[in-house]
């Protein structure tokens, strides 16, 4: 009997280790091993350590894991680096957010739209001493859409990161899969210094192009969200105006958007208000909550505890608010 663990947190294990259970194969003993900060709590993403738990799946140790010859471990977005060479396996894999050999390491939302990219994807790989470095099983790639922000990019991740590993899963547990080498070239490694997310203030004196590229790829909904006048940003517009004002000249300002000159054209940063919103969803401030749903994308969206505005003010007893976010199709759950 092969062992195989699962050793990560967020969606894409959870979504792994309910497909591997789904399988229902006599042959493998599940267990998991979750990352530290990993509380046990659902947020917006859910908890690998609760589902894990209640689906009654033996946790682990990395002490434990190591000894066992017969192991099958899969990472998946887990914090600390494997070494390889302190398993008795080397049947160890890693689902990587990028195309490798781009982008090893972190940040993987955001480097590639800073940068511009169209496209990035996921890769199946071996896990070897390098970082993100060992042989390719597979790869998905698709594009990054013109709107797409960190946060946008990173649930595609998740939904490709999910379909690598049912497409491959099978013929790893079987050992009917082969690898082929990273391609060779100078490929950058991302640390976790390599970019200060405090230093979130839109900095308008570049080109329009890379202004919008910053706001996209710091809006990250849970984590950061680009700063600009005193506001959370959550999307750039560039207008077919060119800039005749020195770069970072606010241009127009109201209760939707900035219009602020760059060193080419100008853009429109639209203002966000997500946060007001929940805290008044939450207080029962319904007179303000009238004034601000004009100005929300989506009433739905959900707070990094995966609640939204009608979940927030249920939980709170706003029961005016309740019916008037209900009147306007806002979702329960």
């Amino acid at each position: 009997m092969s062992v195989v663990c699962l050793a990560g947190k967020n969606n894409i294990a959870v979504d792994c280790l309910a497909y591997l259970i789904s399988l229902k194969r006599p042959d493998l003993e599940l267990c998991f091993l979750s990352c530290k900060e990993d509380d046990g709590v659902d947020t917006w993403q859910r908890s690998f350590r609760k589902f894990s738990l209640e689906r009654k799946v033996p946790q682990v140790s990395i002490e434990e894991i190591r000894k066992i010859g017969d192991l099958k471990l899969f990472s998946l977005q887990y914090s600390e680096i494997f070494d390889p060479e302190s398993f008795s396996s080397r049947e160890l894999f890693n689902i990587h957010f990028s195309a490798l050999p781009k982008y090893r390491g972190v940040y993987t939302s955001t480097w590639p739209i800073l940068n511009g990219d169209t496209t990035s994807g996921v890769t199946l790989h071996r896990i070897d001493r390098g970082i993100d470095s060992g042989p390719i099983i597979d790869q998905l790639l698709f594009e990054i859409d013109s709107n797409d922000t960190a946060r946008d990019l990173y649930d595609r991740y998740l939904i490709n990161g999910y379909a690598i590993f049912k497409k491959n899963v099978n013929r790893i547990l079987d050992k009917n899969y082969s690898v082929a080498p990273q391609e060779k070239g100078i490929y950058r490694y991302n640390s976790i210094k390599s970019i200060d997310f405090s230093r979130n203030n839109i900095d308008t004196s570049n080109p329009a192009s890379v202004v919008r590229n910053m706001v996209r790829a710091f809006a990250f909904r849970g984590y950061q969200m680009p700063k600009f006048g005193g506001w959370s940003i959550y999307k750039a517009d560039i207008l077919a105006v060119q800039s005749d004002r020195l770069p970072g000249t606010i241009i127009h300002e109201d209760k939707f958007c900035f219009i602020v000159s760059t060193e080419d054209k100008n853009v429109r940063l639209f203002k966000d208000y997500y946060e007001e919103f929940w805290l008044n969803c939450h207080s029962g401030n319904l007179t303000r909550l009238v004034e601000i749903v004009s100005l929300l994308p989506d009433i739905n969206l959900r707070n990094s505890s995966g609640s939204n505005g009608i979940m927030l003010a249920s939980q709170a007893g706003r029961l005016e608010c309740v019916d008037f976010l209900y009147s306007l199709g806002a979702r329960l759950g």
